[in-house]
C-alpha cells in the first residue's frame, strides 16, 4: 500500500489517490465480532475510539475520531452516510480531501478541484467536477470540509488557493 510506484506519475505516499489513501482496516477479535464488511470509509483518527469502544471503555476524554464500535458490532438500521477528511502530512498546506463511500473531493494548492467517483472510474483517472449532476455530491462533500474545518480548526483549510476551490464547490 502507498508508494503508487508511477500509478497517476507519482511515486510514494501523500497522495489523495486510492492507491495511497486508502488502507484496508482489518480488526479479529471474535469473542465480540462477527465476520463482516464495512464498505464506509474509515480514518486513523477513528481507530482509537473505535478500539476502545469495543472493549467497552468509555474514557474520559473527547477524540477527534468516531467510534465505529456499533456499526461493527450491530450494523444499525437508517445510518448516515460517513464522511472522512484527509490532508497530505507535514505543516504546508498541498492537499485537503473530503471521501464518502463512493465520491472524493480533492482541494489542492496548485490545481482546480477534483471529484473522483469510486464507481464510475475506480482508477481515478477522469475529473467529474463540474460534470452534469455532480452539483449536489461536490456540495455535499463541500459543505462537509467547512464542518471539519469549524470543528477542528485545521489551519489547511485556511490557505487562501484551498478556501478559494472551496467557495467555488459551494457556491
Amino acid at each position: 500500500h502507498g508508494d503508487l510506484c508511477y500509478e497517476h506519475d507519482r511515486l510514494n505516499k501523500g497522495n489523495p489517490y486510492e492507491g495511497s489513501a486508502r488502507v484496508p482496516l482489518l480488526i479479529r477479535y471474535p469473542e465480540t465480532l462477527k465476520a463482516s464488511v464495512y464498505n464506509e470509509p474509515v480514518g486513523t483518527v477513528d481507530i482509537t475510539p473505535t478500539l476502545l469502544g469495543l472493549i467497552g471503555s468509555r474514557p474520559q476524554i473527547e477524540f477527534s475520531g468516531r467510534d465505529l464500535s456499533n456499526h461493527f458490532q450491530h450494523s444499525p438500521q437508517g445510518k448516515k452516510e460517513e464522511m472522512v477528511f484527509l490532508r497530505n502530512s507535514g505543516t504546508q498546506a498541498v492537499w485537503v480531501a473530503a471521501v464518502d463511500s463512493r465520491y472524493k473531493l480533492v482541494l489542492s494548492v496548485s490545481d482546480r478541484p477534483w471529484l473522483f467517483d469510486q464507481k464510475e472510474d475506480p482508477d481515478e483517472l477522469l475529473n467529474f467536477y463540474q460534470r452534469p449532476n455532480t452539483r449536489a455530491v461536490t456540495k455535499k462533500l463541500a459543505l462537509g470540509l467547512v464542518e471539519y474545518s469549524e470543528k477542528t480548526g485545521d489551519p489547511f483549510l485556511e490557505n487562501p488557493k484551498i478556501l478559494d476551490s472551496l467557495k467555488q464547490c459551494i457556491n
